[in-house]
């Protein structure tokens, strides 16, 4: 479980990221305000149309804001960020440390980023570059597995050798199934893409973009890492199958048992990929 000085951080964080995703939204408003407002550009000594004006103040907001939220975080969580490349998908063993506070401190932390980065990276995929998504919420989905799964959790994680595949398959399930209930994804602005968006993710963003990495993570749980592609074919492979069987596996977060019924989802589909 975090300590209180990791969840202050973790609101910290997604405070500030709400912020910047209302002033992004601003912009990209205020664009679109200008370019309705005036299709020609302003003679020389005439004020830029007010659509213009509020676009360029949010953008040079936005540009400033990210500078002092890079600092700031480094100040107050400099252990959180170390390595911006994070790996991903990983087994889903890396992400607990029973028996050990300091080791299993450290695996949640590590949870919480590669989740964010993860989800992060396919929205971005898809050509949205404006989304709120909470790290905090995705903690939290880690402390409701341990509460719930704690069974299940130290069978695949104190000893993972001994782990059969079913174990490592549900306790991915359940991940997915914890993170897509805490909703890290907040907001997303659909508005300026011109890609082809899954229904799924349009529909349903947090159920879509956790079983794809759920899924991913499932690939990674059950087979060597000699034997895997790389992560961006996983995901792309993953994807495929996640927009193609979305109604399957949306039902299964429905189920009167989720986690079962996801795992069944999931072991169907396991042979096929990456």
């Amino acid at each position: 479980m975090r300590h209180l000085t990791d969840d202050i951080v973790l609101s910290v964080k997604d405070a500030m990221r709400n912020l910047r995703y209302a002033i992004r939204s601003e912009a990209i408003g205020s664009r679109a305000s200008a370019f309705g407002e005036a299709e020609t550009k302003p003679g020389y000594g005439r004020m830029p149309p007010r659509g213009r004006r509020r676009n360029h103040m949010a953008r040079l907001v936005d540009s400033v804001f990210t500078g002092v939220e890079s600092g700031a975080l480094a100040l107050v969580s400099p252990a959180r960020d170390i390595g911006h490349s994070i790996v991903f998908p990983r087994p889903v063993q890396a992400y607990f440390r029973p028996g050990d506070r300091l080791r299993d401190e450290a695996a949640e932390r590590l949870f919480a980023r590669t989740h964010y980065h993860a989800v992060k990276a396919l929205l971005r995929s898809f050509g949205l570059d404006n989304m709120l998504i909470f790290e905090h919420a995705i903690g939290r989905a880690r402390d409701a597995v341990l509460t719930r799964e704690a069974d299940l959790v130290a069978s695949v994680c104190e000893r993972p050798s001994l782990a059969d595949e079913a174990e490592r398959v549900r306790l991915c399930a359940a991940l997915t199934c914890a993170l897509v209930a805490a909703r890290p994804v907040k907001e997303i602005d659909f508005s300026l893409t011109d890609a082809a968006l899954p229904r799924g993710l349009l529909a349903l963003p947090n159920a879509y973009g956790f079983t794809v990495i759920g899924l991913s993570t499932a690939i990674a749980s059950v087979h060597e890492p000699a034997e895997l592609p790389s992560g961006q074919e996983i995901l792309e492979s993953v994807n495929a199958v996640v927009d193609l069987r979305f109604e399957r596996f949306a039902a299964a977060l429905e189920a009167e048992e989720p986690v079962g019924a996801l795992a069944l989802e999931f072991g169907e589909v396991l042979p096929f990929l990456p």
